[in-house]
C-alpha cells in the first residue's frame, strides 16, 4: 500500500471537514487541505485502507463508526501551553490592565488550556 500517491479531492476535503465540524465543532476551512491530507494519511495507515473514498465509506459503516473519534483526534492540535496565544496576554497587559489600575481585580480561570 503506497499512501504517498493518495489524493485528497475537494469533495473529500469537504466531506471530512463536515464530519469533523459536526462531531467536534472544529472548522477546517479551505486552505487546510495539506494539514488534513497529512493527518488523514496517519489514519489510513493505521486502519490499512489505501484510498480516501474507502476510508470515508469505512467511517460511514457500522464497523467503522468508532474510527470517527480517531479521525477527530488526529485532526486536533493537542498542544497545551498556557501562553501559546501570546497576543491575548499582551493585549491584556498593554490595553486592559492599565485602564483598570487602582481597581480591585478578581479573576476566575477554568482549568483547561
Amino acid at each position: 500500500m503506497n499512501l504517498t500517491t493518495v489524493q485528497l479531492s475537494d469533495a473529500h476535503f469537504k466531506k471530512i471537514s463536515d464530519l469533523i465540524y459536526r462531531s467536534s465543532g472544529i472548522n477546517l476551512k479551505v486552505g487546510k487541505e495539506s494539514l488534513v491530507r497529512a493527518r488523514l494519511m496517519k489514519r489510513l495507515r493505521a486502519v490499512g485502507i489505501s484510498s480516501v473514498r474507502d476510508y470515508l465509506d469505512y467511517i460511514d459503516s457500522e464497523q467503522g463508526r468508532p474510527e470517527l473519534a480517531s479521525l477527530v483526534d488526529v485532526m486536533t492540535t493537542n498542544k497545551t501551553s498556557f501562553f501559546r496565544e501570546a497576543e491575548h496576554f499582551n493585549f491584556l497587559r498593554d490595553e486592559v490592565l492599565p485602564e483598570l489600575r487602582g481597581n480591585r481585580l478578581r479573576f476566575w480561570s477554568a482549568a483547561c488550556s
